[in-house]
């Protein structure tokens, strides 16, 4: 620890490097390493909301919710207008079923930066959880009016209208998401959408995948 505390005060930018480099692991799916960089960073500046929130994104993606969670809310405690923090916190809550906090949580990211493209895809599809499909469809309307070339976006909307039983509006946001970059998945999407006599899941189902 002597010799990491002298490298850091020679080297004064080193906690910004080291949470870059966990970013970049993360990037690389390297999630316990990355997870690794964030603490270290924490251990010396514990008051680094943005390492709070890139360690809550290592966390969640490990299956940590709580801990994610509790990243989370500690960025957000150092700093209560962090809405990328507020939209994290929102995507763990979801993961953990907690639709309504998730919701909470998307609907302050947006207070603070209505043109969030991501956390209106992202309150629309916890609004599909809940069956709200009709705020669901304007949340993800309003994604794509801020960021038309988002195909997570068209991805759940074609999972939706599939679960709405409405096959060729279904299809024809599958189309659009695979005319710019779909995520990965998107062929199982597909498969599912165009497999047996129709698409997507029968009435009453949960139209998997969500892309977030």
């Amino acid at each position: 620890m002597t010799s990491y505390r002298e490298a850091l005060r020679l080297r004064p930018n080193f906690l910004e490097a080291l949470n870059n480099l966990g970013n970049v692991l993360v990037a690389q799916g390297q999630f316990a390493e990355a997870e690794a960089c964030y603490r270290q960073v924490l251990a010396v500046r514990a008051n680094y909301p943005e390492a709070h929130n890139n360690l809550g994104a290592a966390l969640r993606h490990q299956g940590k919710l709580s801990e994610a969670a509790a990243s989370y809310q500690e960025a957000l405690r150092l700093r209560p207008d962090y809405a990328e923090a507020h939209n994290n916190l929102g995507d763990a809550r979801k993961l953990q079923g907690r639709l309504d906090d998730a919701i909470a949580s998307y609907r302050q990211a947006l207070r603070l930066r209505p043109n969030y493209a991501q956390a209106h895809s992202n309150l629309g599809a916890a609004l599909v959880g809940q069956g709200n499909y009709d705020q669901a469809v304007a949340c993800y309307r309003e994604a794509l009016r801020l960021k038309p070339d988002f195909p997570g976006v068209l991805i759940n909307w074609g999972n939706l209208s599939a679960l709405q039983g409405k096959p060729d509006d279904a299809l024809g946001y599958y189309e659009q998401a695979a005319q710019v970059q779909p995520p990965a998945g998107f062929g199982q999407a597909w498969k599912t959408a165009t497999r047996s006599s129709g698409i997507g899941k029968p009435s009453g189902s949960r139209a998997d995948p969500v892309w977030d």
